[in-house]
């Protein structure tokens, strides 16, 4: 059985593409700065999960969480402008929250060793 490794270039090149639009966006929108840690698509190539990172307070990831699903559309069109596929997936944006569960369980980690 032949493996495909397609999905993980089409992964890649979306990554690499979105990142750059991502970057202008968020500054003519003037949102908090927004990065791209992942992103997954399906072995039909029809849907692509795009993780994104937000630095920012609370307010702000939701704000620019928020614009980012508003110009889904845009942004997809955007992305097909830059990347030569028969069919571009769908994107659907995932708040990647990594950093703050870190931060969570580093503190849980030092109050625990604080009270030994």
């Amino acid at each position: 059985m032949k493996i495909s490794h397609r999905p993980k270039r089409v992964e890649e090149t979306i990554a690499k593409e979105f990142s750059t639009i991502l970057d202008s966006f968020t500054r003519k929108m003037s949102l908090s700065m927004t990065t791209v840690t992942a992103v997954m698509i399906d072995k039909s190539l029809k849907n692509a999960k795009i993780k994104v990172s937000v630095l920012g307070t609370k307010e702000e990831q939701e704000k620019t969480f928020n614009h980012l699903n508003l110009h889904k559309k845009t942004l997809r069109y955007l992305l097909a402008q830059n990347i030569r596929i028969k069919y571009m997936p769908e994107i659907h944006f995932v708040l990647d929250q990594s950093k703050e569960i870190i931060e969570k369980i580093e503190s849980l980690s030092k109050e625990e060793n604080d009270g030994n």
